[in-house]
């Protein structure tokens, strides 16, 4: 949650204001002198004022948790540990406090040191809700830690501990319980920090401190119990009304923006430090008598921080081949995509004169079609490293970006020398190749994009070189340069590509929102983020107007991140008012192969505070398999995160099952035109048996446009899960779309019956891509 969506109801702000201010007033009455020459117990005092900072610190932690529904079990456990501590105080202030002969251990410890067990299962649940998972190497961080921290601990307290117990097996158990509790606690939270590289955020910085405070006057009080000076209401009193007060501090903080996990030399620093210590402890052991117990906590240290560094070299080895793979070509070993994508970007950030080339095989599909793919995969084997051969070198770059489709970078500065490479290019790929005794012969074309003539953007270049490419062909040349003046709607383009280029930067664009209903329980489960664009003189386009030319301008990356402010805004502020209401927004072919878009998503979830699972993230089968290689990393890294990732259009493509197969997909969008004829023996067939194959894959399946409430009820029949479409809702501002999500969530009962907007129908196009209402 961020700063638009986190609330903090009046009452608890009060509270959350008076905890720690009654609890720094009460920790100066506990200042030696204020109470007299001697410290003495004060009923309503120590039992009133001080046990009531740790009650009201508890409230807060249970109020966090009936209220706000993520983390609940987490802050019940840590709401809990406050009170196991006030049940232990009340039990000695009530029974022990002047007696005697006061019994050691107590029933009151039992209580007292019932704190730590609760605080370390909240902390891990805490942990689990926050953190997707842990790799072994920052668990050994913790141990190494925690270990460290042991023997530091020991070297210091425990012998005089032992001296005092002489023996005395409850004693010095009972003894021996606070401190190990406390280091459990405190292990936890090294985990938590090597994490996020020691910048957890506010919450778990206020944990740590009742952590650190609880370890702290918990050794305080063994050494002055072994000295004999501790006393009761003397200043040591307030460390852990201190501590525990923080507890409900921490509760009502905003919870960190990000859930990634962040390595840095602050991860490692900590425990590295203590593995330093416990050898020097080692040898101090070796010299003097220092216990068993800490030598052996010393260690351990030592060995666990050994075994960091073994992981640390496999996981940078793993590392680096993870990132050559990344960026290599699977089937010829060329820079895939991604690869030369960055390299685009770098050329261009270094103001380079560069050129982008584009290359198709001619007729490449008659060679899978007639002697098979896997002749056409040593095909472009040889291709790819005759041409990387031949062609490439410090200044030229030869990449595969996918299927039978080359590109090229050359820095050579004149457009004749480019043009000179993309002729040797040609005809380096038309000499022939002879493959399992047979000898083919491939034609190219080759299109060509100078920056910064044609563009200043890598997909400006793109885009341009592609248009070339397609007019080599049209035109039988074999190589084109980009010319702005072939494209047929020339002058009307540009002056379209004008206007959009104003509308972003001012923000005229709008987004339009289609909620989808579940046929389970028909509550709203999501809502597509649909662009629109009311043109000054043109009036309202489709998508399909302007996207095209968007592309071509290498403006996608600015409207996709247009329509992703927008929608997480609003679904920001339908989930501070108690809406929660998912948004769906569509990314384009080169949101995919962008190497920043995992970065700026994440941004726009920050800014807002929206919850990975708040924004899903919808893709077309076509669209990721022309980037495939690129898109899929993305695609695992943004499910990852926690995003939910639907395919839309299903049905449309000749790769369905493909994708089924293969994409990390969780919601599956039938298109209208698969449930256009429902009801019919086919398509009923086709439908049901779609819906079992994405049940069993574990994906839902939604249907959209869907316009009549006999085909809602006929899908209902046939097993999908939500519905979209003009029956329930048309796409509508998101004004209209509130009230319309107001009205719904204070039905009484929830029965299946449209409910459509009364707005003008848009045009049609599909979301990001293209409207789809």
């Amino acid at each position: 949650m961020g700063r638009t969506t986190w609330h903090v109801p009046r009452a608890i702000a009060l509270l959350r204001l008076a905890v720690p201010v009654v609890a720094v007033l009460y920790a100066v009455t506990l200042l030696p002198g204020v109470r007299g020459p001697q410290p003495v117990f004060v009923g309503w005092l120590d039992s009133g004022v001080g046990l009531g900072v740790v009650v009201a610190s508890a409230a807060l932690c249970l109020l966090r948790a009936a209220l706000v529904g993520a983390e609940r079990r987490a802050w019940i456990f840590l709401g809990l540990a406050p009170l196991a501590y006030v049940c232990g105080d009340l039990y000695y202030n009530a029974v022990l406090v002047g007696a005697d002969v006061v019994p050691y251990p107590s029933w009151g410890d039992l209580g007292w040191i019932g704190v730590y067990p609760l605080l370390v299962t909240g902390l891990v649940l805490l942990l689990r809700a926050r953190v997707a998972g842990v790799r072994a190497s920052l668990w050994l961080d913790s141990l190494t830690g925690g270990f460290g921290a042991a023997a530091l601990l020991g070297a210091l307290v425990l012998r005089p501990v032992l001296e005092l117990t002489q023996g005395r097996l409850p004693v010095v158990l009972t003894n021996l319980a606070y401190p190990v509790a406390d280091l459990g606690v405190l292990a936890v939270l090294m985990l938590v920090f090597n994490l996020h590289a020691w910048r957890p955020g506010r919450s778990w910085w206020l944990l740590a401190w009742v952590a650190v405070v609880l370890l702290g006057s918990d050794s305080l009080y063994l050494l002055q119990t072994a000295a004999g000076t501790y006393v009761d209401a003397g200043p040591l009193d307030a460390g852990w009304i201190l501590a525990l007060g923080a507890l409900g501090l921490a509760a009502w903080q905003r919870p960190p923006r990000t859930t990634a996990v962040r390595e840095g030399s602050a991860s490692i620093a900590v425990p590295a430090t203590l593995s330093v210590l416990s050898t020097g402890i080692l040898f101090a052991g070796a010299l003097h008598a220092l216990p068993l117990v800490v030598c052996l906590a010393g260690l351990a240290t030592v060995l666990l921080a050994s075994a960091r560094l073994f992981f640390a070299l496999v996981e940078s080895r793993r590392l680096a081949a993870a990132r050559l793979e990344a960026r290599t070509d699977e089937l010829t070993g060329l820079p895939n995509r991604r690869s030369y994508l960055e390299s685009v970007q770098a050329a261009l950030h270094a103001g380079d004169p560069v050129t982008v080339m584009i290359v198709d095989l001619d007729r490449f599909k008659q060679v899978n079609d007639s002697l098979g793919h896997a002749v056409g995969d040593d095909l472009l084997q040889v291709l790819g490293r005759r041409m990387a051969a031949r062609v490439g070198s410090d200044r030229t770059l030869v990449a595969r970006l996918g299927g039978d489709e080359f590109a090229v970078l050359t820095r050579e500065g004149a457009e004749a020398d480019a043009y000179a490479v993309a002729e040797q290019l040609r005809g380096v790929i038309a000499e022939p190749v002879e493959l399992g005794g047979l000898v083919l012969r491939v034609d190219s074309s080759v299109g060509l994009a100078h920056a910064p003539r044609d563009g200043t953007t890598w997909e400006a270049l793109l885009a341009r070189a592609d248009a070339a490419m397609y007019a080599a062909k049209r035109g039988g040349t074999g190589v084109a340069q980009y010319d702005a003046t072939r494209d047929a709607d020339g002058v009307d383009r540009l002056a379209l590509l004008a206007d959009l280029r104003v509308a972003l930067e001012t923000g005229r664009l709008e987004v339009h929102y289609q909620p989808v209903r579940s046929l389970h329980t028909d509550h709203v489960t999501s809502a597509e983020a649909l662009v629109r664009w009311t043109h000054p003189t043109r009036g309202l386009l489709s998508p399909a107007e302007f996207l095209p030319v968007a592309v071509e301008a290498g403006l996608s990356r600015m409207l996709t991140d247009e329509v992703l402010r927008m929608a997480t805004d609003q679904a920001a502020r339908w989930h501070a008012e108690g809406l929660d209401v998912p948004v769906a927004v569509n990314l384009s072919e080169s949101d995919l192969t962008d190497p920043d878009l995992l970065d700026r998503i994440a941004g726009h979830r920050t800014r807002t505070g929206l919850p990975a699972r708040s924004l899903t993230l919808e893709i077309t089968e076509s669209t990721v398999a022309a980037v495939m290689d690129t898109a899929l990393p993305t695609l695992e890294a943004l499910r990852t995160q926690g995003h939910l990732l639907a395919l839309d259009d299903f049905g449309t493509g000749y790769s369905s099952l493909w994708a089924l197969r293969t994409l990390p997909i969780d919601v599956l969008k039938l298109d209208r035109s698969v449930i256009r004829a429902v009801g019919s023996p086919a398509t009923d067939a086709v439908v049901a048996g779609t819906v079992s194959v994405g049940h069993a894959l574990g994906m839902r399946v939604l249907a959209e446009g869907v316009e009549t409430v006999a085909d809602l009820e006929a899908l209902r029949l046939l097993g999908c899960d939500s519905v979209q479409g003009f029956v329930l809702h048309r796409p509508a501002p998101a004004l209209q779309t509130t009230t319309v999500l107001r009205a719904l969530a204070a039905r009484p009962t929830a029965t299946p019956v449209p409910a459509v907007v009364t707005l003008p129908a848009p045009r049609q196009g599909s979301g990001v891509i293209a409207s789809r209402g």
